[in-house]
């Protein structure tokens, strides 16, 4: 670690403390990320922007708006498991504190919010495209689409009954697999050709 905080600079070492908050805090004292309705959106962050980003500038040496634009599908997909991951967990996390955005909205509402999120995820390589930022090959990430429909269809008609509840998170899990390789192969692949 300190190897690399030397060689990559301080922005390496602010990514790291960053991505250290967010994981010692997350149901540790005194913060607890989980418990102030934060804690999807720091696994957001840290799955997405600040690996990415401290992974670039560490290969790099700079900040890039496209690295930036390209966090954003492993940091919405993973932040869209973290909220269906929530969902059969409502009761308990409600009487233990937790303020999670399952708890906060409500299991229905908490399907909507993962189904959007997964859904700006898989869009953002459309965006990308279209500014130019990503080559075309990237829209491969829309293959995992089906997924996501999947398991819109399987949490709205279980997303009350846990066990029932369990293709779901599943098609979303498979979804994130699916989004973020195919994404990433993409890009690696237009670098190779």
């Amino acid at each position: 670690g300190l190897y690399l905080a030397v060689a990559g600079g301080w922005p390496v070492v602010l990514y790291t403390l960053l991505g250290g908050m967010a994981a010692v805090f997350y149901v540790g004292p005194p913060i607890r990320w989980v418990y102030r309705g934060l804690g999807e959106t720091m696994i957001a962050l840290s799955y997405g922007p600040w690996m990415t980003l401290g992974s670039l500038h560490l290969q790099t040496g700079r900040f890039s708006w496209g690295g930036l634009l390209a966090s954003l599908v492993p940091g919405l997909l993973i932040m869209a498991l973290a909220v269906v991951n929530a969902i059969p967990d409502f009761h308990q996390d409600r009487l233990v504190g937790k303020r999670n955005i399952v708890v906060r909205v409500g299991r229905l509402n908490g399907v909507r919010v993962y189904l959007l999120l997964a859904a700006l995820g898989l869009l953002t390589p459309v965006v990308g495209v279209f500014l130019g930022a990503f080559p075309p090959a990237a829209l491969a990430a829309l293959l995992a689409a089906p997924l996501l429909v999947l398991s819109g269809r399987e949490a709205f008609k279980s997303y009350d009954t846990p066990r029932e509840f369990i293709p779901a998170v599943r098609y979303v899990v498979v979804c994130y697999i699916a989004g973020t390789t195919l994404f990433t192969a993409a890009l690696v692949l237009n670098r190779w050709i």
